[in-house]
């Protein structure tokens, strides 16, 4: 006889197929020549933090047994805290704009960067990371997110420059 998986994975599921189809769901409003973050990545980065928060008052409130398993707990919350900071900068605070002269792109990580188009000279799709890499000649190395709004536009902007993207 055919079992049901338990509600759990059921959720976890639906999780993953949100989260896979989170750029074509959650498009937001593209704006020709602006790079825009997801807003929903900021969510994220605030439930995170919110998760960590109720792991830690679970410890602070007897919740955890043992000295085996505050090891375990500061891995785990410092891996929590630097995925909400990660997320909350990347769906909150990475923005960028283009036009046929140049790029100028801002993240809480490397700061400000301006870039003309015409030292361009290497273009990289890193698909694990879900980045593209423009490298400048002056050694200057731009990472566009692919979650943010308006990335495929800036690709179609790179393909018309005649820029090979590997």
């Amino acid at each position: 006889m055919l079992e049901f998986m338990p509600i759990e994975n059921w959720i976890i599921m639906l999780v993953v197929i949100l989260i896979s189809l989170y750029p074509t769901i959650f498009k937001g409003k593209v704006e020709v020549g602006k790079l825009k973050p997801r807003k929903l990545l900021a969510l994220f980065g605030v439930l995170t933090a919110g998760f960590a928060f109720l792991i830690l008052y679970g410890y602070f409130t007897g919740g955890f047994d043992g000295e085996e398993s505050v090891a375990w707990l500061i891995i785990l919350e410092v891996c929590l805290v630097g995925g909400a900071i990660a997320l909350f900068g990347e769906g909150y605070l990475v923005k960028g704009k283009y036009n046929d002269q140049y790029i100028e792109f801002y993240t809480p990580w490397s700061g400000l960067k301006k870039e003309k188009w015409s030292n361009l000279t290497k273009v990289n799709h890193r698909v694990l990371n879900a980045y593209y890499a423009l490298r400048f000649d002056n050694g200057t190395t731009i990472r566009v997110s692919d979650t943010l709004v308006g990335a495929p536009e800036l690709v179609e902007h790179i393909d018309a420059l005649r820029i090979n993207i590997d």
